[in-house]
């Protein structure tokens, strides 16, 4: 009966119809595919990594007194001690800032310059601190450890405005990068190279020596006051930590720069790639049933001929079903290769937009793939069956 089958059908089959619905699909498919490995990429590199110790970064709520008075909001050496007394804190470090001007010259095709601050904090509350990460009176290079969200806003905010070049991680090690400080008692001229990025602080960070030494000799005291505090809190006892901040006006900054315009810009160019190649595909699998349809409007006469010589319906469902394979076998293997192809393109084009990572599929890829070929392959097969069921 295959034979006869296949002489039968393929007469009748629309093979343009085929080619154009497979076509629209490996497009849909490819271009879902495709968006939702952006969207995983993009959003693993700019939402910061969660560490496994629970650290926040206080400082106190600025207030109308702090403007109209010229106040600072800061910690006092006493308030300090209380806080490293609460049974919530683990550890307590103290942000040091810088009392001198300083100033920034990249060089290269960059070639702009800017105001800087400095901040330095114990080492053991940096997160990915570099071996780099040292000074000693005489050194004439500052190593930095920055943001990681600093170098997103300037990727993602400040190069596309200014049209100058993305950087990478590796990319921006690599500028060259001189600082200028300056105050009451002189100024100097550091070369400086950035050796490290932080999820953890939003600052630019500088070792504490180098910031000590220039506080004293180029701006002519070491502030001891203290404007922010890093504290490790203990796993227990949040409520505790809720009640201390609101009877303290202390206000938690999660330290990250606001990249929600960024994230949102990028779930709705991705969301609008989705909504085409879901469209694309819908539209292929509309095309492939009404092509069965016609199949076996046209076919009709010889398929009431073999039922009547006593073949049975099942046979016809299965060889249907075979078409249906092949079609959805050959659509996932093209739409493979081709995804295979686009995703080594997307991964250079976000190298090259700073955002770096490896080329390699995620699980959320493949878990969409395996569920949208089977997904299409039941639909398509209870439609075959229905329409099967009202030929006969």
């Amino acid at each position: 009966m295959r034979a006869v089958l296949n002489q039968i059908f393929l007469q009748k089959l629309g093979i343009g119809k085929f080619l154009l619905s497979a076509v629209a699909f490996i497009t849909g498919f490819t271009l879902v595919l495709l968006a939702l490995q952006g969207y995983v990429k993009i959003t693993e590199f700019i939402t910061p990594k969660k560490n496994a110790s629970n650290y926040i970064i206080l400082n106190k709520e600025v207030e109308m007194a702090h403007t109209l008075l010229g106040g600072k909001a800061q910690f006092s050496v006493d308030e300090i001690n209380e806080l490293k007394a609460q049974p919530f804190v683990e550890d307590v470090g103290i942000f040091k800032s810088n009392n001198f001007q300083a100033r920034a010259y990249l060089g290269g095709v960059l070639g702009f310059s800017t105001e800087l601050f400095f901040e330095s904090v114990p080492s053991k509350f940096i997160d990915n601190v570099s071996y780099r990460f040292n000074w000693e009176e005489g050194d004439e290079l500052i190593p930095l450890i920055i943001s990681q969200d600093f170098l997103n806003l300037y990727n993602f905010g400040y190069a596309i405005g200014r049209g100058t070049p993305q950087l990478s991680k590796s990319t921006i090690q690599l500028v060259p990068l001189k600082v200028e400080i300056y105050g009451p008692l002189g100024r100097r001229v550091f070369d400086a190279k950035v050796v490290g990025f932080s999820d953890r602080i939003t600052s630019i960070l500088v070792p504490d020596e180098f910031l000590s030494w220039a506080n004293s000799e180029i701006g002519n005291s070491e502030d001891t006051k203290v404007s922010r505090a890093i504290v490790k809190l203990k796993n227990e006892q949040t409520g505790a930590l809720d009640a201390y901040l609101k009877e303290n006006n202390l206000k938690v900054s999660d330290d990250k720069l606001n990249l929600g315009r960024i994230i949102t810009t990028i779930n709705v160019a991705l969301s609008v790639l989705v909504f085409i190649g879901t469209a694309f595909m819908g539209f292929a699998l509309v095309i492939v049933i009404m092509n069965f349809s016609l199949l076996l409007a046209e076919a009709r006469e010889e398929v009431s001929l073999l039922l009547q010589l006593g073949y049975k319906g099942r046979y016809l469902i299965r060889h249907l079903t075979g078409y249906l394979m092949l079609f959805m076998t050959s659509v996932s293997v093209l739409s493979g290769i081709l995804f295979y192809l686009g995703n080594k393109f997307l991964t250079n084009f976000l190298i090259l937009g700073g955002v770096e990572g490896t080329g390699a599929v995620s699980t959320q890829v493949i878990m969409l793939a395996f569920a949208t070929i089977a997904l299409s392959t039941l639909i398509s097969y209870y439609s075959i069956r229905r329409l099967i069921g009202k030929a006969l």
